[in-house]
């Protein structure tokens, strides 16, 4: 499986990157959630149990009222965490999605020409990840995989990436990636697909990409006819 592409060029800039595993990290609240899921519980045992052993009204209300207060209080702290936790998550999947891009630059560029375009480097990808890359021009076309991935297969899907950006912008360069990216995105969900390998005829791909384009222009057109019969 295919955990990420990566596209950065010479001056440590990533003009493309998908990344097809989700990064995943402990709950640091997880314990504060759970003491409060238990108070939870234990207030609305203890507001039904009041209430079936028919206590006086007064005492029932006022212990009923405790319980919901401390309840609303309990869920606003949980919801609070909760919030946190989903915003500090996307921030450090975003911190950690850049710090991986640019340890693969260091790592592609420190290499001489004469090694081989294979790095297997557990100490600095995972045990189970490996790097595949290839250079033209000023770009360095890379991608992270798992070691169940052929690295030669890796290697084709590059050049069949790079073949059909090349059909697309007729000569593709670094410009066409910065001013075009929509269109290199296109072309790479259309050949990975979450993380597999979906198709490695450049043909196809070209064929797809095309009818897409016929779509959206038509898409454009019909949103323009409506707006101006309106």
């Amino acid at each position: 499986m295919i955990k990420a592409f990566i596209v950065v060029n010479n001056h440590a800039m990533v003009r493309l990157c998908r990344f097809y595993e989700q990064l995943v990290r402990t709950h640091p609240h997880s314990f504060f959630i759970r003491f409060g899921l238990l108070c939870l519980v234990i207030n609305i045992a203890c507001c039904l149990s009041l209430i079936w052993n028919r206590l006086r009204v007064f005492l029932v209300f006022l212990v009923a009222r405790c319980c919901v207060f401390f309840f609303i209080i309990t869920f606003c702290v949980c919801l609070l965490i909760l919030i946190s936790f989903y915003f500090d998550y996307d921030d450090q999947a975003v911190d950690k999605q850049s710090e991986l891009c640019q340890t693969v630059y260091k790592i592609v560029t420190s290499r001489p020409d004469h090694l081989c375009s294979f790095v297997d480097d557990s100490s600095t990808f995972g045990p189970d990840t490996k790097l595949v890359y290839r250079h033209f021009a000023t770009l360095y076309f890379c991608i992270l995989s798992d070691r169940s991935e052929s690295e030669l297969a890796m290697l084709d899907l590059i050049q069949v990436y790079v073949e059909t950006l090349d059909r697309v912008f007729e000569n593709v360069c670094e410009l066409d990636l910065i001013f075009n990216s929509p269109k290199a995105y296109t072309v790479l969900d259309e050949t990975v697909v979450g993380g597999l390998v979906l198709e490695i005829n450049s043909q196809k791909i070209l064929t797809v990409y095309d009818q897409l384009q016929k779509l959206e222009k038509m898409h454009s057109s019909l949103i323009d006819k409506l707006q101006v019969g309106s």
